[in-house]
């Protein structure tokens, strides 16, 4: 028997001071995005998707229509940057400002650049690209439905304290929903889409034609109630977008029944998921911060030991890498020959250690979604963070099943 004199003594831990708020369980996201198959399988999806756009940047670019002979045109096309990397140029110049306004205390910073963000993502500023630009993103977004879905599943196991699970049987559980995976991400969007765009057509059918004019007078008050429909989807989505992956993974359910849950825990719960989105972006920027300053580090140490850029690279030449400025093109100017070929091999493990901090920011993402997800759900419907979906209970119950197989399938 424990000696209660003996028990009073010992020091009292951060996890039980902590045990009866429910909040503290977001920042364990970090733990969960550095676990190292977690880490491995976001930068496989890292790497997916930049070879995706980088070959969707080379089928989609075109060359400036201007007289030049052909290898002209050759070296114009290559420099015109593609749709892909201006998205990926901008998230990242996004992501860095943020991080750079929290870490410096300076919100009016942070502030601007997401409304900056806002502004980017309005359909004026990408009209010349209406047809290129939806595709790149029904592609990018089901890439990172289904990784997303492997690595959220894989955080809400260990949160359930069931076992670790592997990366390929994560991986294998979203492959078998991905549509559901896929479709819990796009299928908000499309309905907005069919709503703006028949709201557009309405005004240009009823109030392009005077003799019409009257009619679409009438019926305004219906598409002042799309509009309202449309502002609802919007706002729900623009909260609730993190919530939609989760919601597949941890109950293994289809698509509809992620949407639905997702737009009721925000209508029902919307104060309280506010503060924890908050909270997670704010400390996950200074994550950020941390894990980019580290890579910036490392990256300035070894060529400064290794004399690399002022080695291989013509006179003068010096890399000098920024924590908020990693992304950027580190191009050493050569003498071509063998260092330009040390130039360019040794570029590739420079973009490969930026690409890992890019997989922690994928990985912390959904680690951190699975989490608010799963307070989400405790707040609305006081159902246990522990509690998820298994291959031997009915989905959204703990009944056992007869037959384990039946149940594996039954989320798909």
């Amino acid at each position: 028997m424990n000696d209660p004199v003996e028990q009073s003594r010992r020091p009292v831990t951060l996890k039980e001071m902590s045990a009866g708020l429910i909040w503290i369980q977001l920042f364990r996201a970090t733990k969960l995005a550095l676990q190292p198959s977690r880490l491995g399988l976001a930068f496989m999806v890292v790497a997916l998707i930049m070879a995706t756009g980088a070959l969707f940047d080379l089928a989609t670019r075109s060359a400036p229509a201007t007289e030049q002979n052909a290898v002209e045109t050759a070296v114009v096309v290559a420099s015109t940057p593609g749709v892909f990397s201006a998205l990926i140029d901008g998230s990242t110049d996004t992501l860095s400002e943020c991080a750079a306004g929290v870490v410096s205390l300076e919100i009016g910073r942070t502030t601007d650049a997401m409304f900056d963000a806002l502004v980017a993502l309005s359909p004026t500023t990408w009209a010349d690209q209406w047809i290129a630009i939806p595709v790149l993103i029904v592609i990018l977004l089901s890439i990172l439905a289904i990784g997303g879905g492997a690595i959220s599943r894989m955080a809400a196991v260990e949160i359930a304290g069931d076992y670790q699970m592997t990366a390929p049987e994560a991986l294998g559980f979203s492959l078998a929903r991905a549509r559901h995976f896929a479709l819990s991400l796009l299928a908000p969007l499309i309905a907005m889409g069919l709503l703006f765009a028949t709201l557009s057509l309405a005004g240009w059918a009823l109030f392009s034609i005077s003799w019409l004019s009257p009619v679409g007078g009438l019926g305004y008050g219906l598409m002042l109630l799309g509009g309202l429909m449309g502002t609802v989807l919007l706002a729900g989505y623009f909260f609730g977008a993190p919530l939609l992956v989760p919601s597949v993974a941890v109950e293994s359910t289809d698509w509809l029944d992620s949407v639905q849950r997702t737009y009721a825990y925000i209508l029902g719960r919307p104060g309280r998921i506010a503060v924890y989105l908050g909270v997670s972006f704010v400390y996950g920027l200074v994550c950020y911060a941390v894990v980019a300053w580290v890579a910036a580090a490392s990256l300035n140490l070894t060529a400064t030991l290794t004399a690399f850029d002022q080695r291989v690279g013509a006179e003068g030449a010096e890399i000098v890498y920024s924590a908020f400025d990693l992304t950027r093109s580190h191009v050493i100017e050569t003498g071509g020959g063998a260092h330009g070929v040390a130039a360019l091999l040794a570029g590739v493990w420079q973009r490969l250690l930026v690409w890992l901090v890019g997989a922690f920011v994928l990985s912390y993402f959904f680690c951190a979604s699975t989490i608010i997800y799963l307070l989400a759900r405790r707040i609305n419907d006081l159902q246990d963070i522990h509690e998820i979906w298994t291959p031997e209970v009915i989905p959204s119950t703990m009944a056992p099943v007869a037959d384990s197989s039946t149940g594996a399938d039954s989320g798909s």
